[in-house]
């Protein structure tokens, strides 16, 4: 009755400096830009975690430092594909990101927003 269909897969084969593919040219690989906007937000986050009192916003502060030093990792990330840095710097790197990326950043956000909601509260209910 249905005609079964098969379906090809397409292969996401792992791609490095070494591949023959053009996945340089298609891609935005720039260490440089990140590990300069690395800086510069790491730099703003340690300006914004100084500048705060209260432990609520001083964790709304810190983000920026946290955002900073992951793009920094990210900059190893890229500097692992392009056989710049050791590949065990760049898989230590990768698993950095994903680790922050996927875990680190949702509880932290979900952390802020609690504090900052309960904070809001006290001074409403005052």
């Amino acid at each position: 009755m249905w005609a079964r269909r098969t379906v090809a897969r397409a292969t996401s084969p792992v791609l490095t400096a070494k591949s023959k593919s053009n996945w340089k040219e298609l891609v935005c690989c720039s260490p440089e830009g990140d590990l300069v906007g690395g800086l510069v937000v790491t730099a703003i986050g340690i300006d914004a975690c100084r500048r705060t009192g209260r432990f609520d916003h001083r964790l709304l502060a810190a983000f920026p430092l946290l955002l900073g030093t992951y793009q920094v990792a990210e900059t190893f990330v890229w500097c692992g594909l392009l056989d710049v840095v050791p590949l065990s710097v760049g898989l230590a790197a990768m698993w950095i990101y994903l680790v922050v990326a996927f875990v680190v950043l949702p509880i932290l956000v979900q952390l802020i927003i609690m504090l900052l909601t309960d904070a809001e509260e006290e001074m409403g209910s005052r």
